[in-house]
C-alpha cells in the first residue's frame, strides 16, 4: 500500500491516544492491535461514552471529555483523503477499524 506515511502515522498516533485515553478500570488497560485479512483493528477495553454512538465519534466537535472534539475527525478526515476507511464497532471493547477502500 502506497500512502503519505507522515499523515498516516499521524492518524494512527490519534487513533492509540483516543483507545489509551477512553480505557475503562485504570489498573485493567489494555489495548490490542489486530491484522484480519485487509483490516487493521485496534481495540481497548473501554465504552463510548452515554449517548454517544459510533456513527456520532468522527463528527467535528464530538467529544466526551473538555477537548476541541477534533481528533478523530481529523483522523476520519485524513484517512479519507489517503484511500482509507475507519469505523469503529462495539466489541469486547471499542475497536477501530481500518482499511483500505477499494477501488
Amino acid at each position: 500500500i502506497e500512502t503519505d506515511a507522515a499523515r498516516f502515522i499521524q492518524c494512527l498516533i490519534n487513533v492509540f491516544k483516543n483507545a489509551i485515553e477512553h480505557q475503562t478500570a485504570m489498573n485493567k488497560r489494555w489495548i490490542e492491535v489486530l491484522l484480519v485479512k485487509d483490516t487493521l483493528i485496534i481495540r481497548n477495553n473501554g465504552n463510548l461514552a452515554k449517548g454517544i454512538s459510533p456513527n456520532d465519534i468522527f463528527h467535528k466537535g464530538m467529544s466526551s471529555k473538555e477537548s476541541s472534539g477534533e481528533g478523530l475527525y481529523f483522523v476520519k478526515r485524513e484517512l479519507n483523503r489517503l484511500g482509507f476507511e475507519i469505523n469503529i464497532v462495539i466489541d469486547k471493547g471499542v475497536c477501530f477499524h481500518l482499511k483500505k477502500k477499494e477501488i
